[in-house]
């Protein structure tokens, strides 16, 4: 679960992930700490959920995954959307980005949505984005160097294509 709250003109963000067997550490590690694997150590609750809050600026977009201690890569499945990176896999990606809201005339009524200007306020790669629900965990190739986005591994897939979380479109 990601809950996102304004805190001094910054977005306080709390990443928290169920328990999950097997895991004895776990680090959230993203573009918002240079994608460092051990910088973001994350708190095992009473319950077994694991969760850690930090301040990030508003207006962006951050890719992020979680690694256990055994080198695994986890999604969070509750992400705002996925996008896929060099190494084969996806990253989740939190959105800080303002969504557009409906503008109405003196009747009350919609006359037109704002709109962002194109390519304002997205992560790189945005065209190529895969929408969608997807946890997924699985044994991970180790990069010879990380980078930016990288979040590096292969996930296990189950076969079906990613889609949008609030619902499946018709025909798919």
């Amino acid at each position: 679960m990601i809950e996102k709250r304004p805190h001094g003109g910054k977005i306080l963000v709390t990443f928290t992930l169920p328990a999950v067997e097997g895991i004895e550490s776990l680090h959230l590690v993203g573009d918002f700490n240079s994608w460092s694997e051990t910088a973001t150590p994350m708190v095992r609750r009473e319950d077994g959920r694991w969760g850690v809050s930090m301040e990030l600026d508003a207006g962006h977009e951050y890719q992020f995954r979680y690694r256990d201690q055994a080198g695994r890569w986890h999604n969070d499945e509750t992400a705002d959307l996925y996008l896929p990176n060099s190494f084969g896999s996806e990253n989740s990606v939190i959105s800080l980005v303002a969504k557009p809201q409906s503008i109405t005339g003196s009747d009350g009524k919609p006359t037109h949505s704002a709109q962002r200007p194109a390519g304002a306020g997205r992560s790189q790669g945005g065209a190529q984005a895969r929408r969608g629900r997807r946890g997924g965990q699985g044994k991970e190739k180790k990069p010879g160097r990380p980078g930016p986005h990288a979040g590096p591994g292969k996930e296990q897939r189950g076969g079906k294509a990613s889609r949008p979380h609030r619902g499946r479109r018709s025909g798919r």
